[in-house]
Order: structure tokens, then C-alpha cells, then sequence
């Protein structure tokens, strides 16, 4: 049986150039929970437009432009880079870290943004085991948060999530909206 404890850490994907305007979202959350912030990026070579050594060197560009960002002042932030298809390396760094809990950026950018929501056995959501937060694309600055709403499917790590979200929504005054 999976059973999540309290997060110990945020970790966010920072995919696009765009993704960094939902920089204040991640921020808030890492200090509203008193977690620490990891900032990742995930370089594809097999669908990546840029030479392999481009691309890593861009990643790694805009992962330190986010991290040395005025908003993240006083936040432990660290940056890690992730290599290969985000269908495979999301579902293993979330298995390798458990009490992380996972902000996922969607947007109308391309191939990371439909392997998040893709149909079927391709969806990275579906494969993940732990919490994530997932913020739609055309999301503005940071807005408060009213309410979580968790999909429920009835399996173990689905309960779980359920009592987790609960936990942490009661210290935040956020409404729980459970969706079978």
C-alpha cells in the first residue's frame, strides 16, 4: 500500500520559456508550505529542435535565470536537470522522490504539454505516484487559491492523496472537491 506523508519538497517543471511567468504560483506555495523548491527541466534529444549540447546549455540558462528570480528570495531552491522522454523521467523522479509533491505547467507549447494530458497509457499524469499540482495554460500572476480538486479513481495512492490534500488544505483554508 502507497501512503504519502506530509511533502517535503516542491518540485516544478519549467519546460518553456512561458512556464517562468508561473514562477510566482510556485513560490507561494514553497512558502506558504515551508518547502523547498526544486526547479527541473526536461530535455527530450529524440524531440528536441536544438543540437543535444544546445539544448542542455539553454535548459541549464534558464533554470539558473529562474532560480537567481527576486521571487524565490529566502527559499531554498535547487535545479535539476532531467534527461529523456518526460513520459519516462517524470514517473521515475517521482518514484525517487515520494513526499515531493510535483507542479506540472500546461500550455499550448508543444510535446511536453501533450504527454502531460495525453489520451490513453500516454499520459505522464496517469503514471505519476505522487501528488501533483497542475497549472493550466494561460494561468496569470499568482491568484489565491480557494479550492483543490483531486480526481479519485478509488486505488490506494488515490486515497491517499485524498487524505494528504486534506491535511494540508485544512492549515490553508482551502475547500477539497473530490471528483470520482
Amino acid at each position: 500500500m502507497t501512503h504519502l506523508t506530509r511533502p517535503t519538497s516542491l518540485s516544478v517543471v519549467l519546460n518553456h520559456p512561458d512556464d517562468l511567468a508561473r514562477l510566482p504560483w510556485a513560490a507561494a506555495f514553497a512558502r506558504r508550505s515551508r518547502l523547498p523548491l526544486t526547479l527541473m527541466h526536461v530535455v527530450d534529444p529524440l524531440t528536441s529542435r536544438e543540437h543535444p549540447d544546445n539544448a542542455e546549455i539553454l535548459a541549464q540558462d534558464m533554470l539558473s535565470l529562474a532560480a537567481s528570480s527576486a521571487l524565490l528570495k529566502g527559499l531554498d531552491v535547487q535545479t535539476h536537470l532531467l534527461e529523456g522522454s518526460s513520459e519516462v523521467v517524470l514517473p521515475e523522479y517521482a518514484t525517487a522522490n515520494p513526499n515531493s509533491v510535483l507542479m506540472l505547467v500546461g500550455g499550448e507549447h508543444g510535446t511536453f504539454a501533450r504527454s502531460l494530458l495525453g489520451r490513453g497509457m500516454d499520459n505522464v499524469i496517469r503514471k505519476l505516484t505522487s501528488p501533483i499540482l497542475y497549472l493550466p495554460p494561460g494561468l496569470g500572476g499568482e491568484l489565491a487559491m480557494e479550492r483543490v480538486v483531486i480526481g479519485f479513481d478509488r486505488s490506494e495512492i488515490s486515497r491517499s492523496i485524498v487524505e494528504l490534500a486534506r491535511s494540508l488544505a485544512a492549515s490553508e483554508s482551502l475547500q477539497v472537491t473530490v471528483v470520482e
